[in-house]
Formats: structure tokens, sequence, C-alpha cells
């Protein structure tokens, strides 16, 4: 009883310590650092949406890619998979790094299991 409580206790104050801003959280000293990381992940959001339409776009309407059927479906696969990474993982960190602070800290909770399962 006395153990079970200490380690109550000391769970209890691990829990107050932890501080779940920007900075601790993508390990951030400076401003300079978080718009470093602001204008990358902007980059990469950009180039992905960009890329994978084109990708998606040439080789389901305009029939663009003379390849084999298979090949070309595992590239639509991965085009696809890879607007979802940056839809449901880059894009609410860099809101969150924008606002400097976490907006959808319950939404992603609940979902992300699940996209990262499957």
């Amino acid at each position: 009883s006395v153990l079970f409580s200490f380690l109550l206790d000391l769970t209890v104050m691990k829990l107050e310590l932890v501080d779940y801003s920007n900075k601790t959280q993508y390990n951030l000293k400076t401003d300079g650092e978080r718009y470093a990381w602001i204008s990358f992940s902007l980059f990469v959001i950009l180039s992905s949406f960009i890329g994978d339409s084109l990708i998606l776009i040439a080789s389901i309407k305009y029939k663009a890619f003379k390849i084999n059927k298979l090949i070309l479906v595992t590239i639509q696969h991965i085009a696809v998979s890879d607007l979802s990474v940056t839809i449901t993982t880059v894009l609410p960190r860099t809101v969150a790094l924008i606002s400097n602070h976490q907006i959808y800290r319950s939404f992603l909770c609940k979902v992300r299991p699940y996209y990262v399962y499957y």
C-alpha cells in the first residue's frame, strides 16, 4: 500500500511536469527554427499536392503512361498513400507549428491509430 501510493505520487508528479508546447514536442529552441520548419513543411505539402495530383490526373484521365498495368496501379497507390500521409500527418503538424499550439490533438489521438495501423 505504501509502495503503491509512492508510485502513484511519482506518476502524478511526472504528469505535472510534461510540457506539450511546440518547443518541447519538436525540440525547437528559437523562433527561427520554428520558421524554418514551417517553410520546409509548406514546401513538402505544396510539392506533394502538386506532384501526386499530376501523377493521378495524368494516369487516370489522360492515360499518359504507357507502361504495364500492374506498375501503373502501384504508382497510383503510392501517390494516393503519399497524399493521405500529407493530409493526415504533415498538414496538422504544419498548422500546429504556424499557430504555435496543438489544435487537432483530441481528433488525431482518436483517428491516427487507425490509419497508422491499416
